[in-house]
């Protein structure tokens, strides 16, 4: 089975596909990890098991970061295997958070989401306001939503409602209203990843004016709407076994999903990252 493992590694390396090469080496030297073979993980893993370096800022530096530290545990160096564990669930950390940015949820989460920050904001202003709060949430759709209609459905003055909300929770009654409609906007270009456009979006929420949009989402978010909708979802990027099927059959380019760690990630980032380095003789 060993010499299996190492027969497959050489079949990638000889057909030059590095990036697949890496990956066989990785997933090898875990499965002999499992099983204690701490030398012959070792070996199948080359450079890539002495280079710390090169671990942190590699493609694969969580399962490497893991590697390393079993690696130092079987030879008694628990210190460095401490370490290095400690890296590996940071890594992990790290990219559970980044993923779980662009992981599309349901419309079912999303209301439940907004209802219990509703519920907090709500229990912060006094009996009466509450009712106001909730036709705010009631209406974020509708174009027409103002303070004047918001005051008069409760039987307030609009100077009464403003004072109440800023008291309270330290925004005026306009100003919760677009910060919640900027938060469904952006919920909703991350769903949609470019199939529909920004203002069709925004229009479902109340929003029509383009500047507007986009100085209130750059001032909430601290980016443009276009830059939330031009990420893409994880169902259109291309799977492991199309690229890998491709490379074999055509020799092409293996291009894989890449997601960037850390503070270089923005949009666009992993595929950028993945055409530098998922290619094959420079191509």
């Amino acid at each position: 089975g060993v010499d299996g493992l190492f027969d497959g590694v050489r079949w990638y390396r000889d057909r030059r596909l590095a990036p697949m090469e890496e990956r066989a080496r990785v997933e090898a030297a875990l499965a002999l990890l499992d099983r204690g073979q701490a030398r012959t993980a070792y070996d199948i893993l080359g450079p890539l098991a002495i280079d710390d370096a090169r671990q942190l800022h590699h493609r694969h530096a969580i399962e490497l970061r893991y590697c390393a530290s079993k690696l130092h545990a079987m030879n008694g160096r628990h210190s460095d295997a401490l370490r290095c564990y400690r890296q590996h669930a940071q890594l992990s950390l790290a990219r559970l958070r980044f993923e779980l940015t662009r992981v599309p949820y349901s419309r079912f989460l999303e209301q439940q989401e907004r209802a219990e920050q509703a519920d907090a904001d709500q229990l912060r202003l006094p009996p009466r306001y509450r009712r106001a709060y909730q036709y705010i949430l009631d209406h974020l759709h509708d174009r027409a939503l103002s303070v004047r209609r918001i005051a008069a459905e409760i039987d307030v003055t609009e100077r009464a409602l403003q004072m109440a909300f800023r008291a309270n929770l330290g925004l005026t009654p306009a100003e919760v209203i677009r910060k919640l409609r900027m938060a469904c906007i952006r919920t909703e270009l991350q769903q949609m990843a470019g199939r529909d456009s920004v203002l069709a979006v925004a229009a479902r929420w109340g929003m029509a004016n383009r500047s507007t949009l986009a100085h209130n989402y750059r001032q909430q978010f601290g980016e443009t709407p276009s830059a939330t909708a031009s990420i893409p979802s994880f169902a259109e990027l291309p799977s492991i076994a199309a690229t890998v099927a491709a490379a074999v059959a055509g020799g092409a380019a293996v291009i894989e999903p890449v997601l960037p760690i850390g503070r270089g990630a923005g949009p666009g980032a992993g595929a950028d990252a993945a055409r530098r380095e998922f290619s094959v003789d420079g191509v």
